[in-house]
């Protein structure tokens, strides 16, 4: 644990490999190739890990851990890639964060155990699988316009937020208080439980927002 590693890969034909085990270790990727594996070791779970991606074009990157409290940053745009996080947390952790932006390209992430927070840009392909309860994704801007991208978020537990722009959206599962709120988009919401509370503005809707208490409000076009 708490080992410093910089990748050497400069571009999409180069790649980098690293193992972590135990805590706090840091890993920065400065623009080829990225494969991270975390395993549960003598040292206990890789906990704490952060991951910074650097600027990068047409890279594929795959980083699975284990522990929670693991951060994945992108310090600078990254351009039609496939960016793929994934944490299992056996002893369901979460604290997990992500803040990426991967214009054009295709971000899935599953992330583990609760209290997990996702910031993506929109002009993407994106599926997230938020965690056992208590996520935060925030998911393009307001009126962004970027019409015709999809993002898929799958929820679990109670009291997780999504917050998205004018892409595509489908949201799923989430039981009890959960609050969506999304643009102008195809948006396709269903939702189980009690207490949901779903905003959309324009475009064709689908929402089950549950059961009793439910709130669901549909706005018009841009504001307007």
């Amino acid at each position: 644990g708490g080992e410093f590693e910089s990748g050497s890969a400069r571009n999409n034909t180069q790649t980098d490999k690293f193992v972590v085990l135990g805590a706090d270790n840091t890993i920065v990727e400065k623009g080829g190739n990225l494969i991270v594996q975390g395993f549960n070791s003598m040292f206990g779970l890789d906990t704490g890990t952060t991951v910074d991606l650097g600027p990068a074009s047409n890279v594929t990157d795959t980083i699975s851990l284990n522990g929670g409290g693991n951060v994945l940053d992108g310090t600078g745009t990254l351009i039609d890639s496939t960016i793929t996080f994934t944490v299992s947390a056996p002893d369901n952790s979460g604290l997990n964060s992500v803040n990426l932006d991967n214009s054009g390209g295709t971000t899935p992430l599953n992330l583990s155990g609760p209290g997990n927070s996702v910031t993506l840009n929109g002009d993407a392909t994106n599926s997230v699988t938020t965690g056992s309860g208590g996520a935060a994704a925030t998911i393009g801007s307001s009126d962004d316009d970027l019409f015709g991208y999809s993002t898929t978020v799958t929820l679990s537990g109670d009291g997780n937020t999504v917050t998205g722009g004018d892409e595509n959206f489908t949201v799923t599962g989430g039981v009890n208080g959960n609050t969506i709120s999304l643009g102008d988009g195809e948006n396709t919401v269903s939702e189980s439980g009690i207490n949901n509370h779903i905003t959309v503005w324009g475009g064709d809707n689908t929402i089950n927002a549950g059961g009793s208490g439910a709130v669901v409000t549909i706005l018009g076009v841009d504001g307007s």
